[in-house]
């Protein structure tokens, strides 16, 4: 078994490789996306919330608020969740980290597929 401060810094480094790749998907939804363009939002973000909200909107001021605070509350869950149970915390946190992989990757080589 993992000593506790082994497990610390890896739970650590997922939860900043978390919100780093967050900031990321953030950054390049701004800079990138359109949302005064809706038929090229449309079909340029994925995400159907996403889509629904800034096309509710017209902007991006609800999405940026609500993807910050999201990806926040999410870490802050994990982290109570890892003061609670090591295991469970780990666990979850290591999925999570998994899908922002998998993100990132897509973000990086999408314009491949």
């Amino acid at each position: 078994m993992l000593s506790k401060k082994i497990n610390d810094k890896i739970l650590y480094s997922m939860l900043i490789m978390i919100g780093l790749i967050s900031l990321l998907d953030l950054y390049l939804a701004i800079t990138l996306l359109d949302p005064s363009n809706s038929i090229s939002f449309k079909v340029l973000e994925k995400n159907p919330v996403i889509v629904r909200i800034v096309l509710l909107t017209g902007d991006f001021s609800i999405f940026i608020p609500c993807k910050i605070i999201g990806t926040a509350v999410s870490m802050f869950i994990i982290k109570r969740i890892y003061n609670k149970s090591r295991k469970w915390g780990t666990s979850i946190c290591a999925g999570v980290f998994g899908f922002q992989l998998l993100l990132l990757g897509y973000l990086a080589f999408g314009h491949l597929l």
